[in-house]
């Protein structure tokens, strides 16, 4: 008994070997190739591009926040304002951005691309009362972006208001206005 198993255990090891080398001969049986699987494709942001967005208002705009950060898809910047959303351009610009005023150049860190954002007629300082209305960072920073490197203060003179944004490529953009609070959101698409 021992020795016809040991004969059947040759006889399997043997086919397996002989399977292993092969037939040079051309099969009428269709070959498949295995690949890497593709990258998921980036989603694009609906209504995006990288065309200017403005928009006129009489309506004067009291900035009080400016926050950065990070969706699935996108980056955004929303500018918070105390009651009206005032008249904005939103568009690409050269670098280095000037800052309003004063001409100086605004650092943009890391920055391939610039976009500059202007309100009109805006402050982030309240005249009647002599105080500021936005009190956060002159620039801001946020490591989870992907194409927002920095979001710095541009100016803030004869009720033109400022503020310039720095990105790794020049991506589109979409522009959305909202109410309660009043805030404008720029959101830059991100892969």
């Amino acid at each position: 008994m021992k020795s016809i198993l040991r004969l059947a255990a040759v006889a399997v090891v043997m086919t397996a070997l002989l399977s292993a080398c092969g037939d040079d001969a051309p099969s009428d049986k269709p070959t498949t190739t295995t690949s890497a699987p593709s990258p998921t494709p980036t989603p694009t942001l609906e209504g995006a591009s990288t065309d200017d967005v403005s928009e006129e208002s009489e309506d004067f705009g009291q900035l009080v926040a400016v926050r950065v950060g990070n969706h699935p898809g996108f980056d955004r910047v929303v500018f918070e304002f105390a009651k009206d959303v005032p008249g904005y351009t939103v568009s690409y610009v050269d670098q280095p951005v000037a800052e309003d005023g004063s001409g100086e150049p605004v650092d943009l860190p890391a920055a391939d691309a610039a976009v500059k954002i202007v309100f009109t007629p805006a402050s982030g300082f309240d005249m009647d009362v002599g105080k500021a209305t936005y009190k956060g960072p002159k620039s801001i920073t946020n490591d989870k972006t992907v194409e927002i490197t920095a979001v710095a203060d541009a100016g803030d003179f004869e009720s033109v208001l400022s503020w310039a944004v720095g990105l790794r490529h020049e991506v589109p953009f979409k522009v959305t206005k909202l109410d309660k609070p009043a805030r404008l959101v720029v959101d830059f698409q991100a892969g």
